[in-house]
């Protein structure tokens, strides 16, 4: 069974989340609601130059230290094999995106829900 699957047979309802990243920044890709943990279940990622690297982090903007995936984005991918689940390790955490060129723009899209 796969992760959103599984959530959806215990009755939650997926998230879809998308967001931009112009240049070398990181972003908080994914901020619960208060309370909540997050749990992705699907990754994909759109546009960017070629040779762009982009990483995900539990923890805050200023250190991200809990890396969570490092991939290297040649112009629009799906991860594949599926990602699985990526489950929030603290109540109320973000996930955090950094991409590492400084060039165009990468569009990330994330699935799951919040527990």
């Amino acid at each position: 069974m796969s992760a959103i699957n599984f959530f959806l047979d215990k009755g939650f309802t997926p998230i879809a989340k998308t967001i931009s990243i112009s240049g070398a920044d990181t972003l908080a890709v994914w901020t619960p609601v208060t309370g909540k943990r997050v749990f992705v279940t699907d990754l994909s990622l759109t546009g960017g130059p070629l040779d762009s690297t982009i990483s995900f982090f539990f923890a805050d903007k200023q250190n991200p230290v809990a890396k969570i995936a490092t991939f290297n984005a040649q112009a629009s991918i799906t991860i594949a094999p599926g990602i699985g689940c990526w489950e929030s390790t603290a109540v109320s955490g973000a996930i955090y995106a950094r991409k590492t060129t400084t060039l165009g723009e990468m569009t990330v899209n994330l699935t799951g829900v919040e527990i």
